[in-house]
């Protein structure tokens, strides 16, 4: 994250970059809205036929009554007792999406993701080929991660003289340790919140040039709530780095749904930098979740900036394999 610069513009001038920022912000305040105001909607799953009963003896005209019990079923909660054979997960996550979801490998099981995250904008590309996630669960709410890139960063631009020039980096990039923890779980109603504390660090022996500098530390709340046929992920969080003088934010919202048991589809708006007038961003994700077999997934999400403080809109796209060892 870039080093904290403080507005220069006066109060309440309602300049273009002021328009953008606070459009980017009322995207991003709009879906955390939405989610929200979903998330008590759902009821207990209803058998079809009891369904239909019930709302007869209200008094209700059959056609009036399977259209209430069909949108029940839209909007069910998830079934606690889920069949053997799980259908791939729709809950929008990291990776790879931005959002990170309150879910959790389960005692003793690892979750290894092998990724591989490309970004390019005007004069700028970056990769990380791979990046090396790893995930252990203890208990059934706590999970602890490593994760470290190799990483690859082509830029250009102008010298004094007004001569085009290049610079190539690659290496090690930095590291990030966390520690996720599921303080609330309601399994019946599919709702739980998390904390996700994270400290990001240049790794030993790896070249200051691919490092963001200083150490950041990442604190964001998760929410993951669980419908039959979707589910939506939320994360409001802070960052902040050794090198900066103020903290900053982040928040994002998601929508994911499976279109066959083997293949879902999610949909992501996140803000990044918040408070920064000079790095604040809005992204838009769409990503798929193609589930190999119960231990094994491909996932891919291609992403646009819809604002870029800086001017400089980018491009990403994501790619990870994702294997599960343990019950």
């Amino acid at each position: 994250m870039a080093a904290y610069q403080p507005a220069t513009r006066s109060a309440g001038a309602d300049t273009p970059r002021r328009r953008s920022i606070l459009e980017c912000m009322r995207r991003v305040r709009y879906g955390a809205i939405i989610a929200v105001l979903l998330v008590p909607v759902a009821v207990r799953a209803d058998d079809k036929a009891e369904c239909l009963a019930r709302e007869a003896a209200k008094g209700h005209h059959q056609s009036s009554s399977k259209l209430i019990c069909q949108l029940r079923r839209v909007f069910q909660n998830r079934i606690r007792n889920k069949p053997e054979a799980e259908p791939v997960e729709m809950t929008v996550g990291s990776p790879p999406m931005i959002s990170d979801d309150t879910d959790t490998p389960g005692p003793g099981s690892w979750e290894i993701n092998l990724v591989f995250y490309g970004a390019w904008s005007r004069d700028r590309r970056a990769f990380e080929a791979p990046l090396v996630d790893l995930n252990y669960g203890i208990g059934e709410r706590v999970q602890l991660k490593y994760q470290v890139p190799y990483a690859l960063e082509h830029s250009t631009g102008l010298d004094a003289s007004g001569e085009r020039i290049s610079a190539s980096e690659r290496g090690v990039g930095d590291s990030i340790v966390g520690l996720k923890y599921r303080f609330y779980d309601d399994e019946e109603r599919g709702f739980s919140l998390g904390l996700y504390p994270q400290v990001r660090f240049r790794t030993p022996g790896a070249r200051r040039a691919l490092s963001a500098g200083g150490t950041g530390f990442i604190l964001p709340l998760l929410l993951t709530k669980e419908f039959a046929s979707f589910s939506i992920t939320a994360d409001l969080g802070i960052e902040r780095s050794t090198l900066e003088h103020h903290s900053d934010y982040f928040a994002s919202v998601g929508l994911g749904t499976r279109i066959t048991d083997r293949l879902a589809v999610m949909v992501e708006i996140a803000g990044e930098s918040l408070r920064d007038p000079d790095a604040r961003r809005c992204i838009v994700n769409l990503g798929l979740r193609r589930k190999l077999n119960d231990k094994q997934a491909v996932v891919a999400a291609i992403g646009h900036d819809l604002h870029a403080s800086d001017g400089a809109s980018s491009t990403y796209f994501t790619l990870a394999y994702q294997r599960v060892f343990g019950d």
